[in-house]
């Protein structure tokens, strides 16, 4: 049994254009003009990173997700605790702050990556590394 053979000036149907993309077969290079999906974009550029991109692009991302979540539940009970809120006030500010909080990670976290995904840098690491040079070289 032999496949079926599409030639060069074939037009290929939607459907086997869809398949092809979810198929199992690797692809080994992303193409910018907005036909890839997101999720097989992604793997690519995972798979050709080098250790200190995945670090500042996917590790540090995720720590940072985790250490924003664990200071919103912590500073939140220990204020409770150390307070001792009880009363619908101060469990509504209570809220508002830690409403607010998260609003300032939030925004933090879109100073640092700011494309999402898809970083081409990393702003707040540029200006790091320019700020250590300035200070190398007046020591």
């Amino acid at each position: 049994m032999c496949a079926k053979k599409v030639r060069v000036g074939d037009k290929v149907p939607e459907d086997v254009l869809a398949r092809r993309a979810t198929t199992s077969t690797p692809r080994t290079e992303v193409a910018d003009d907005g036909l890839m999906d997101d999720e097989i974009a992604l793997r690519i550029m995972r798979g050709k990173m080098t250790w200190r991109e995945w670090v500042l692009y996917d590790f540090l991302r995720y720590w940072y997700g985790l250490a924003a979540m664990t200071l919103v539940a912590f500073l939140t009970t220990y204020v409770a605790w150390r307070y001792h809120v009880r009363d619908v006030l101060g469990l509504a500010a209570l809220a508002l702050g830690a409403f607010a909080l998260i609003v300032l990670e939030f925004l933090l976290y879109r100073t640092i990556w700011p494309q999402g995904a898809f970083t081409k840098g990393w702003p707040a690491g540029t200006r790091l590394r320019a700020g250590i040079r300035r200070l190398r070289w007046r020591l």
